[in-house]
């Protein structure tokens, strides 16, 4: 998880107990949280998805449907795609509605058309450089189950 850097300071300063930076890192996820329940879409892989995240994506979406209202997007880079392709997890993602997007970031301004828009991520990097309006950080099995049924819960 995505930790700053005052909080590294904290457990340097705090060196005698292992809490400090579990206490930090709900912090930090807290922080993180500024929406719940409808999604308008999910940003997975920032930094980009492995292949083998790829296939975690492609196994929870076979044979679903991602809710109509919601767009689904797995950023990785161009060569996890091509494997993507030939191994067909690019396919299975597809056909629920989902796409493989490569070699961007959510800090480049082709996301700039979700600014107002409610999105969740499985990483709180992406959360913390957002170019939408709220963000709802999961777990990656947690951003498919609420892209298929629309929402947090």
């Amino acid at each position: 998880m995505f930790i700053k850097l005052k909080h590294l300071r904290k457990l340097e300063e705090n060196t005698s107990s292992q809490y400090a930076l579990i206490g930090d890192l709900v912090f930090s996820a807290r922080e993180l949280q500024t929406a719940s329940g409808k999604i308008d879409f999910v940003q997975l892989g920032c930094p980009h998805c492995t292949l083998n995240q790829i296939a975690q994506v492609a196994a929870l979406l076979e044979y679903k449907k991602l809710h109509k209202d919601v767009t689904f997007w797995v950023c990785t880079s161009a060569t996890a795609k091509t494997l993507a392709d030939r191994i067909g997890y690019t396919k299975t993602i597809e056909k629920a509605r989902g796409q493989l997007v490569i070699d961007t970031c959510i800090d480049e301004p082709c996301w700039i058309a979700y600014k107002q828009k409610i999105g969740m991520t499985d990483s709180p990097k992406c959360a913390c450089y957002r170019r939408y309006k709220d963000v709802i950080v999961g777990r990656l099995k947690d951003c498919v189950d609420a892209a298929v049924r629309g929402e947090w819960k």
